[in-house]
């Protein structure tokens, strides 16, 4: 007689704790997708951000190549008396600013005082090679700035790598103001 009430209670406290466990994993497994989600969001963002510096570091890198490429095309020029060079110095200027702005709003503060000081140094190599002076390009600063955005990107720095950087430190930094082109840096000499 006693014993009746026994079977409901006993399934209604099963009942109970089905409905409790059921909820509890549930509710666990709401918060382990909203941290897989922010998960695969952070890593989508991370992976962006560095797929947009490595766009942004290749330019630049080749705008780079272009100066010197153009440092060698002025040097032959002015040696076979041609005098239609100072374009190409502007226009090398233009580029390297365009890819230096891209630079600015993606790479972290180191890349972006490498880029600077190679920026710097590429426009008073070209206007001294377009004065006639015997200008040659440092490659420790590309040096430098290659390492550091390898760094940046997550690769692994070789012993040269590190060494180019310890010597961009060391250097004194390039003081030739890039913000603007004036005439008379490049002023065509009075023959």
């Amino acid at each position: 007689m006693g014993t009746e009430w026994v079977a409901p209670v006993v399934t209604g406290a099963v009942g109970i704790a089905g409905v409790t466990g059921t909820f509890l994993t549930g509710r666990s497994a709401r918060i382990t997708a909203v941290q897989q989600a922010d998960r695969q969001r952070d890593h989508a963002v991370q992976e962006r951000s560095r797929t947009e510096r490595r766009e942004a570091y290749t330019a630049f890198l080749e705008a780079v190549n272009n100066a010197a490429i153009s440092n060698i095309d002025i040097k032959r020029k002015r040696r076979a008396g041609e005098s239609k060079f100072f374009d190409t110095v502007q226009t090398v200027h233009a580029e390297l600013s365009v890819r230096r702005s891209s630079l600015r709003l993606v790479a972290p503060q180191v890349v972006r005082k490498a880029a600077r000081d190679v920026h710097h140094h590429l426009l008073a190599t070209l206007r001294g090679s377009a004065r006639g002076e015997d200008a040659s390009i440092n490659i420790g600063y590309e040096s430098a700035l290659l390492a550091l955005m390898k760094a940046d990107l997550g690769y692994d720095l070789a012993p040269d790598d590190i060494e180019a950087i310890d010597q961009w430190k060391s250097m004194a930094p390039a003081t030739e103001d890039a913000g603007a082109l004036p005439e008379s840096a490049i002023a065509q000499p009075n023959d």
